[in-house]
């Protein structure tokens, strides 16, 4: 069974807290996924990322906006709005499809800069 353990370290080592329910622990073999969702739309989005263990992350996005997150493999995402009736479920997405990729070795020794193959990654 994956266990949690508590941090030692102050909130500035650990990144700020960032993770919801997890920000005082350290997650023991869940294996974390680094992933981005980029709003791309002209409204506030709420993106929702519900995995195992009682993970559980919900961040405000805002258009044209960034949001890097890291969560547990089997975790799904659901991205939400605000609409005439009330919230709405955009979509719903696994977790694997919004991995964030480090640009390949092959891309860097080619000539481009690291700065190009990041951007072409994503």
């Amino acid at each position: 069974m994956k266990s949690l353990k508590r941090c030692q370290r102050s909130p500035i080592e650990r990144g700020g807290g960032w993770l919801d329910g997890l920000s005082l622990f350290e997650v023991e073999g869940l294996g974390l996924l680094s992933c981005g969702y980029r709003n791309g739309s002209d409204r506030m989005v709420i993106v929702r990322c519900i995995g195992p263990q009682e993970f559980f992350l919900e961040r405000v996005v805002f258009p044209f906006e960034l949001l890097s997150f890291q969560c547990p493999q089997a975790s799904e995402v659901e991205i939400w709005t605000h609409g005439m009736g009330g919230p709405e479920l955009l979509e719903t997405l696994h977790a694997s499809e919004l991995l964030i990729e480090a640009p390949s070795l092959e891309a860097l020794q080619g000539g481009e800069s690291p700065q190009q193959a990041w951007q072409e990654a994503s």
